[in-house]
């Protein structure tokens, strides 16, 4: 099987905005790579479907293809080696987003060990790990240690070739920890050139959410309410178009709901917050509907 045309092929799809299409996709080449045998083509597919159900928010799904893709790696002899590290960087990122933040941190601290064995401390996949563990530490409310985590990557990403997306991203994740630590005149600089890079893109992007939901947040602690609900609309649609009704979704129309409260707009900001927990509950992510 050729992987550069699976990629190929799966690009086309997501560019679409079919969450269905991409899911019958990758199930069905990776049920053609099984029936063929070609082990390094199921791996690969395994972690863009760990990546798919992770973002969709489909977590269970997401570590149940983790455990089946280990079984490879082992069948194979390639455990504790960088496509493994891989594997495991995006497994840690599923654990991660379904609340099991310690399983998270052995998997990502794993996989360090595996990339400083073997790769230039100035590698991509380095400043991918540390943007993992950027968000991980901001979960766990350690806003110092995400902050640290996402300049690492920063530094590594500005010297590379060809990364103005994961630029873009990584500047929107330093505005949202410097929004948290109040720090706002900090978290602009960074979202508007954040901003310029995304423009370089023509604005199309998966991650493009990302920045409408930051300025968002920097709107909303700078008691600008109308400015925010905006940013939030911009981004839930967005969210909406790459990946459906989804946790992240769910959390952009609760800072909806907040901004719309924010302007007395009672009656629309309850209808906001509870869209928001049903998507949760829909999900199977009751703990976390509950948080909202």
């Amino acid at each position: 099987m050729d992987g550069q045309r699976i990629l190929a092929e799966l690009d086309a799809i997501t560019a679409e905005g079919s969450r269905d299409k991409v899911e019958e996709f990758l199930v069905e080449q990776s049920r053609l790579a099984e029936q063929e045998g070609d082990w390094g083509i199921q791996i690969m597919l395994n972690n863009e479907m760990m990546g798919f159900y992770r973002t969709t928010s489909q977590t269970k799904q997401a570590i149940k293809i983790f455990q089946r893709t280990k079984e490879i790696f082992m069948d194979h002899g390639l455990i504790g080696t960088v496509p493994y590290a891989s594997t495991l960087q995006n497994a840690a990122n599923a654990y991660r987003v379904d609340g099991q933040l310690e399983e998270a941190i052995v998997l990502f601290e794993e996989a360090l060990e595996i990339y400083e064995k073997y790769l230039d401390p100035g590698d991509y996949r380095f400043a991918g790990l540390f943007n993992n563990l950027s968000l991980l530490y901001l979960e766990k409310g350690e806003t110092w240690r995400a902050r640290e985590f996402s300049e690492k990557a920063l530094a590594i990403i500005e010297k590379l070739p060809d990364t103005t997306a994961d630029q873009a991203t990584n500047h929107v994740n330093l505005a949202n920890l410097y929004c948290q630590t109040g720090e706002l005149s900090k978290a602009r600089e960074h979202l508007v050139r954040a901003e310029e890079l995304f423009e370089q893109l023509d604005m199309q992007d998966p991650h493009i959410s990302s920045l409408w939901s930051a300025w968002g947040q920097v709107h909303l602690a700078d008691n600008e309410p109308e400015e925010a609900e905006a940013d939030f609309m911009r981004a839930r649609e967005e969210v909406e178009k790459y990946f459906g009704k989804s946790r992240p979704y769910a959390t952009v129309t609760r800072n909806l709901a907040l901004a719309l409260e924010r302007q007395g707009k009672t009656d629309e900001a309850k209808e906001a917050m509870s869209e928001a927990e049903e998507v949760m509950k829909a999900l199977g992510l009751e703990y976390y509907a509950h948080k909202l």
